[in-house]
């Protein structure tokens, strides 16, 4: 048999619980990372904590309200103990502090996720087990997300290529004169039919295509116009993440010129994601060679790691030093501003190998930029 997520977990976890009563688990992407168990309501009920417990000895635990408790232990390949609260009557900290108690305390240390949880619920764990340390358990979880079996990794290159393909359709079926909202839309609809159960966002930037962040309106396409989509989607508890820019009419030579000094610095960039080097070397790399493009770059990182949760550690910005290692996967993003044109940039998803980088975003050629006619 093959080996699963939890064995590699239990693997991951067995040092730290050496000195640890429990590792518990609270923030909703570790949640499903750890026991395979999606809860869609933790997304928009936050404070109905779902929380796998990782024991130094016996099986694991989930605590769950007892509303949800079904939907759980019908998921659960390896988690056979579902301890329940009633929501508004019991605190889930109770009825976690149950669970340990009656598991043992020889260490009187636990690991929570500081990252996550809140004062309120942390403040209360304490005083329900006096004299046990509350150590954090963040930068442990963190790192056993850091590298993806083949498995996830092949999920996320599915997504990544559904998302390309679901925006590239939307700009193939626009023309000139559409609103922004319409495109959006198109692109929204054609997400959700390719099997992804939520947008969690879609942002659209038209014009110089330099802005970030910017939500669609009821502006129409003119030619001239680069327009850069940016979708953000869940499909059983993995994440896509991509942007594509088309242009609206042919375009001109400067425009074309600057999408060229772009491309060249992203290619470029994406060669040094090799093994051994870190997240900072790429960035001061990106940078140098924008200024020898003559293109201009202010952004704080050039992407991120990525699967389960949109921003995954290590971050590619200047201040990360964790070498990459195979199994790594990162959106790379970086945008060079032209002054008199606007900003131009290329979404991929990159998978770190022992060969060299290999690009998981593969369902359109960013050679040249996507024609709106």
């Amino acid at each position: 048999m093959s080996e699963t997520r939890f064995d590699r977990i239990k693997a991951f976890f067995a040092e730290p619980l050496q000195e640890a009563d429990a590792i518990i688990v609270t923030d909703p992407n570790n949640v499903f990372y750890t026991s395979d168990i999606w809860i869609p309501t933790l997304r928009v009920v936050p404070e109905r904590l779902a929380i796998p417990m990782f024991m130094a000895t016996g099986d694991p635990a989930f605590v769950v309200a007892n509303i949800a408790a079904s939907s759980a232990k019908g998921q659960s390949k390896w988690i056979a103990d579902f301890p329940t609260y009633v929501e508004f009557k019991t605190s889930p900290m109770e009825t976690v502090a149950e669970v340990l108690k009656a598991r043992g305390l020889k260490h009187r240390r636990i690991l929570i996720e500081k990252g996550h949880l809140s004062t309120h619920y942390s403040e209360q764990l304490q005083r329900l087990l006096p004299g046990v340390k509350l150590d954090d358990a963040t930068p442990i979880l963190a790192r056993a997300r850091m590298i993806k079996s083949e498995e996830e990794i092949g999920l996320l290159q599915t997504r990544i290529q559904l998302t390309e393909k679901a925006i590239v359709d939307a700009y193939k079926a626009a023309k000139v004169g559409d609103t922004e909202q319409h495109l959006a839309g198109a692109v929204m609809q054609n997400v959700l039919n390719a099997g992804f159960d939520v947008v969690d966002a879609l942002t659209l930037v038209r014009g110089r295509a330099d802005a970030l962040n910017v939500k669609p309106s009821q502006a129409r396409l003119t030619r001239g116009d680069m327009v850069r989509i940016d979708v953000i989607a869940v499909m059983n508890g993995w994440r896509s993440d991509i942007h594509r820019t088309a242009i609206v009419g042919q375009p001109n030579a400067k425009q074309k010129e600057c999408w060229k000094k772009n491309r060249d610095v992203h290619y470029a960039t994406i060669d040094k994601m090799r093994v051994g080097a870190t997240p900072a070397d790429v960035y001061r790399f990106c940078l140098k060679e924008y200024e020898k493009v003559g293109l201009t770059f202010d952004m704080p990182h050039i992407g991120h790691g990525f699967g389960i949760a949109l921003h995954e550690d290590p971050m590619l910005s200047p201040f990360h030093t964790q070498p990459f290692e195979p199994g790594m996967v990162f959106m790379l993003e970086p945008m060079g501003l032209h002054p008199d044109v606007g900003g131009f940039c290329i979404e991929d998803q990159i998978l770190i190998t022992e060969n060299g980088p290999k690009v998981l975003s593969t369902a359109i050629d960013t050679a040249e930029m996507i024609v709106i006619e």
